[in-house]
């Protein structure tokens, strides 16, 4: 059985009704209406207050396995004593209580006592198998906590870990227990004090599994090329991940791209030498555009990559470049996708795209174009530009039946996808 809840997160949203939860678990003279003989529950959600959940958890009074993951701004879902008393009062067959559950927001500000998470031994021996892990960092724009039991799996729960500024508090000294052995991405989030969390790093752990490295960038200031750091944070990545050659997917993120810059681009190139197998890209437009100064590293990416994601912030696609990058990748290259964060230079998509429909990269079935807001204000595709889109795909299809046949596509005020 398979249980789906569809919760759109708003400020202030409305409480589940207890009666409504009574009548589906008593109905009309006390026939349950719900399947109240579920053994097993696992749950996925993002800000659903505990009182909803915990109101959701009573239609299931006999549950024996519950696992949940979460993401909310409320401290008390990783308060032990809040769940011991519902767990003792509600689910009185429970056997097996996993969960994930990430905090952010003003409450976390400061990292919680570690007691936090020591009460989980304490008072859920019986249901919690092996410890509780809890992770504060203090490095991200809005600091971060993470509680979760061991033996969460990694869908949906701790699937990525920072590189920098973790502080972890674990309740077990086994040194056989590997936290980190199921991870398979690992964060670099840089701020402004870049050297100095460089130069205190000091932990030594080995992600055996990480394919996929996210770089983010907090700074504001404008980092300087050629400098020593990217040399150290490429020198601790090789410590935490021996073998860069099993990294598959590298991705450069900013929270936004008015306030924040990228790191330099002397680290992106060093980060791509170091990986021959990469097969999936995430980085600015000029970033990419400045790789073609460095012919080896083209070479070898274009024998590799499958799918780009470029984002534009500043400098709208020139017809001569993005030619010039999908001929470099003619070869492999399957997913493209184009993220606009500025005002939509439609003119120049009206040469762009025409390029990319009539078969430069052979192999291309998706291509994905996105509008994101600028300053809060979403922007969206003109009318004008809607109807050229159809009337141009129409064309296609009719003057290359035989490989557009089964072309799809979609198109949204903000969004346009194309399968081929």
């Amino acid at each position: 059985m398979v249980i789906s809840i569809f919760y759109k997160r708003r400020e202030d949203p409305a409480s589940i009704d207890p009666t409504t939860i009574d009548n589906l678990l008593y109905g009309d003279g006390g026939s349950p209406q719900i399947p109240v003989s579920l053994y097993r529950l696992h749950m996925y959600f993002n800000y659903l207050s505990l009182t909803n959940l915990h109101l959701v958890l009573k239609l299931f009074p006999n549950l024996r396995h519950l696992t949940f993951s979460t993401s909310t701004f409320d401290l008390n879902f990783a308060s032990s004593t809040i769940w011991h008393e519902f767990i003792s009062k509600n689910l009185l067959k429970l056997e097996k209580f996993q969960f994930y559950i990430r905090i952010t927001g003003s409450i976390v500000q400061q990292c919680p006592s570690p007691e936090l998470a020591h009460l989980f031994n304490d008072d859920h021996k019986k249901w919690i198998d092996g410890p509780v892990i809890m992770d504060y960092n203090h490095v991200l724009e809005s600091p971060m906590l993470e509680v979760y039991t061991y033996s969460q799996f990694a869908h949906n729960g701790k699937s990525s870990v920072e590189l920098y500024g973790k502080e972890r508090h674990i309740t077990t000294t086994n040194n056989t227990i590997s936290i980190d052995k199921n991870i398979t991405r690992l964060r670099i989030t840089l701020n402004d004090n870049v050297e100095q969390l460089v130069s205190t790093y000091q932990n030594r752990t080995i992600y055996p599994k990480v394919t996929i490295i996210i770089i983010h960038s907090q700074m504001t200031i404008k980092p300087k090329e050629n400098d020593p750091i990217s040399s150290l944070i490429c020198s601790d990545l090789i410590k935490s991940i021996p073998d860069l050659s099993k990294i598959a997917e590298l991705q450069f993120t900013i929270n936004t791209p008015m306030n924040f810059n990228y790191p330099s681009r002397t680290l992106v190139r060093r980060l791509l030498s170091k990986m021959p197998k990469i097969r999936r890209l995430d980085l600015p437009y000029n970033y990419l555009l400045d790789l073609f100064k460095s012919p080896l590293i083209i070479q070898m990416l274009a024998k590799q990559i499958h799918s780009i994601s470029i984002q534009f912030h500043n400098d709208p696609p020139l017809l001569q470049d993005i030619t010039q990058i999908l001929n470099a990748f003619s070869t492999n290259l399957h997913f493209l996708c184009m993220n606009v964060n500025m005002a939509f230079p439609v003119d120049n998509f009206y040469a762009i795209l025409p390029l990319i429909f009539n078969g430069t990269c052979i192999k291309l079935y998706h291509f994905e174009l996105r509008l994101s807001k600028i300053q809060q204000t979403s922007q969206s595709f003109s009318t004008e530009f809607k109807l050229w889109l159809k009337k141009h795909l129409a064309m296609l299809i009719n003057n290359d039946q035989k490989r557009l046949t089964t072309m799809e596509y979609s198109i949204k005020d903000r969004e346009f996808l194309v399968s081929f």
